[in-house]
């Protein structure tokens, strides 16, 4: 069974639609061009009396003070400090400058302009000195948050935790979607003072691009109307909702060969008016990669079946009653 385009409610503003879109030659960075940014980031983290270590993803450079890693399908690279990272019990963080926001959902908090601009420098200056500065399409900087509740669930405390700059990246304006092109460092403030704690970078090198028909908004989301869940659901006379549309190119984790970056829809949504098998009704919210382009079209233009992205992403299920 497929279901037709009526069978899906949007509850999200449905992105615009190319008809044709780009599909990119991507390249992995090789090992010898990651020399230098992997022993830089291992003397950046105060890792010392390393030990080079074979993965299967890749190889790692380690001792009791931290590893900085490098994955052979991607170019990627990843780092941590376990003094850093060990220096707190707990995921509450005393920055000094920080806001809290009150939203719909309770406490939020952010970092202060001037800290969050410097952060912003620190990051994009250590990228630079790592050689791993690209051109990004956007930046932030976000806090974690810790809560503490009481026996029923409420929130009784909150407060901020580690902060993390995040880079993301395009192509000609159409984002990268998808694990496998983001940078992200985490810091910890220790001496009220931002230290690096993790860093982790992947982001492939783009070569050819060459275009592939799409079609109308329809025929973009065929496979999603094709997905066997939820036809297996809609069958059973339950709902399906899309909540979330991103229109992007879909870059694969960092430990996953990839030639090519597709055009892809990122969906999440939730299908409602489902009962488990004592009757108790509950919904399932989900998550997808859809590629936008028929396979057909996909391989005319040198993509092979084994490069698609796979259609599920993530399940996860919420009980509406006792």
């Amino acid at each position: 069974m497929t279901l037709a385009f009526k069978d899906i409610e949007f509850r999200t503003e449905l992105p615009e639609i190319p008809r044709a879109m780009p599909v990119i030659q991507t390249v992995a960075q090789c090992a010898p061009e990651r020399t230098r940014p992997v022993r830089a980031l291992a003397e950046h983290l105060q890792l010392s009396d390393l030990t080079e270590v074979d993965l299967p993803w890749g190889y790692a450079l380690g001792s009791e003070a931290g590893q900085v890693e490098f994955f052979a399908a991607s170019g990627a690279v990843r780092g941590r400090s376990l003094k850093v990272i060990n220096a707190f019990s707990d995921e509450r963080r005393d920055w000094p400058d920080v806001t809290r926001v009150d939203t719909a959902d309770g406490a939020a908090w952010a970092i202060g302009e001037k800290s969050g601009r410097d952060l912003m420098e620190q990051s994009r200056s250590l990228l630079d000195r790592l050689g791993l500065a690209e051109d990004t399409a956007a930046a932030d900087v976000v806090l974690g948050q810790w809560a503490l509740l009481d026996e029923e669930g409420a929130e009784r405390d909150s407060g901020p935790g580690r902060a993390t700059v995040r880079f993301s990246y395009a192509y000609e304006n159409l984002p990268f979607i998808g694990p496998g092109s983001k940078t992200a460092l985490h810091y910890e403030p220790l001496d009220k003072q931002p230290q690096l704690a993790r860093m982790f970078h992947v982001h492939r090198s783009i070569g050819d691009a060459r275009s592939v028909e799409v079609g109308d908004v329809e025929r973009a989301f065929s496979a999603l109307l094709a997905d066997p869940l939820l036809a297996s659901r809609v069958r059973r006379r339950a709902r399906v909702a899309l909540t979330g549309v991103q229109v992007g190119l879909l870059a694969l984790p960092a430990d996953t060969p990839q030639r090519f970056a597709v055009p892809t829809l990122a969906v999440e949504g939730v299908i409602e008016g489902l009962t488990d098998s004592d009757g108790r009704p509950h919904e399932l919210r989900f998550g997808r990669y859809v590629p936008m382009a028929s396979d057909e079209t996909l391989r005319g233009a040198g993509v092979a079946g084994a490069e698609l992205p796979t259609s599920t992403v993530q399940r996860t299920r919420r009980d509406q009653g006792e």
